[in-house]
């Protein structure tokens, strides 16, 4: 093998190890984060952290199939896959916006509905303060995620680090839900599900010529 055919190899799988990191990370931060909106959801109902809890499913979803793209994409090519597995990332990238788009039209209804509703649970000192913390760890997973986008050029990843810079800035719309007045929670929910919406659309729409092509 040749000095050069020797640095492509690595290279390629240096960038797929990075790529796989990236994956990992991205799932284990957003499961975290899941669980503990959850469990904060369920000490105080609201429609914006509802959905925000809906956009972090994603997310862990979107790193899952991130981290198997990069691992098929070491695989050989054999039998009817004579190509490779070069759009696994894709397909599933695709599923998920499809899922995004479908979430996120529930809570626009939900949203709607909840506008004349009786003044929501504050999250308390506490709860505002974990909801900040929350924004926080997606601004770091964001800049990481940037960061090796930037060194292995990943088009995947840099759309996820776009996702959680995202993520951080519609985080700070939960808190609205502190000052307890229903209306103020319906909107932030009802903007971050056309948010989740438009998201979904965006990447299917960037996925769908992979597939076809």
């Amino acid at each position: 093998m040749s000095a050069k055919k020797q640095d492509e190899t690595k290279d390629f799988q240096e960038r797929t190890k990075l790529g796989e990191l990236a994956g990992l990370l991205t799932v284990a931060v957003n499961l975290a984060l899941v669980l503990a909106k959850s469990a904060l959801l369920f000490c105080a109902p609201s429609v914006a952290l509802g959905a925000d809890v809906q956009g972090g499913l994603s997310d862990v979803l979107s790193g899952l199939f991130s981290f198997l793209g990069f691992r098929l994409s070491r695989a050989s090519p054999r039998g009817r896959f004579e190509r490779g597995f070069s759009r696994a990332e894709s397909l599933g990238a695709f599923s998920v916006s499809l899922w995004m788009m479908f979430c996120a039209i529930g809570n626009v209804k939900e949203s709607v509905s909840s506008f004349t509703a009786d003044a929501c649970v504050g999250f308390g000192v506490g709860g505002l303060v974990l909801l900040f913390a929350f924004a926080a760890a997606k601004l770091f997973l964001g800049i990481f995620l940037s960061a090796t986008a930037k060194r292995i050029g990943s088009a995947t990843l840099a759309l996820s680090a776009k996702d959680s810079f995202l993520d951080c800035a519609t985080g700070l719309l939960v808190p609205l839900a502190f000052l307890g007045a229903a209306w103020l929670d319906a909107a932030a929910g009802l903007l971050l599900s056309l948010l989740l919406f438009w998201t979904g659309f965006l990447g299917a729409r960037e996925r769908l010529p992979h597939l076809i092509g």
